[in-house]
């Protein structure tokens, strides 16, 4: 199961985390709060985010596909999915979305699979 950088840069995840915090009302300044995930910069934004980084994902496993029968990825961001569709079409990969919920948030497992 991937679980992949979701951001796109480190100001992207400090704009997300002050969005959760002001929804959960929290503090809404910079100076006031920290980071709510750990991990390495490269654990948590590469250029192109989720999107861009599940794309490459599918490209790079069509490599495997005679090596392994079922690839996984979390999706946290519902907007992606169309962009990471249009990949696995392109890729002629079958996929299969599995939704999940826990509480307030949100988020998927899509799963693909080749022949």
């Amino acid at each position: 199961m991937c679980n992949p950088p979701f951001h796109s840069s480190r100001e992207e995840a400090v704009k997300g985390s002050l969005r959760k915090l002001k929804n959960l009302g929290g503090p809404t300044h910079k100076k006031e709060f920290s980071l709510n995930f750990e991990g390495q910069a490269n654990e948590l934004w590469c250029n192109g985010g989720e999107a861009l980084f599940i794309k490459r994902l599918i490209r790079d496993n069509a490599l495997f596909k005679d090596q392994v029968k079922v690839f996984t990825s979390l999706v946290a961001k519902e907007d992606n999915l169309p962009k990471i569709e249009k990949q696995l079409k392109k890729a002629k990969a079958n996929h299969h979305i599995i939704p999940m919920a826990q509480g307030n948030k949100k988020s998927r497992i899509i799963t693909w699979w080749f022949g």
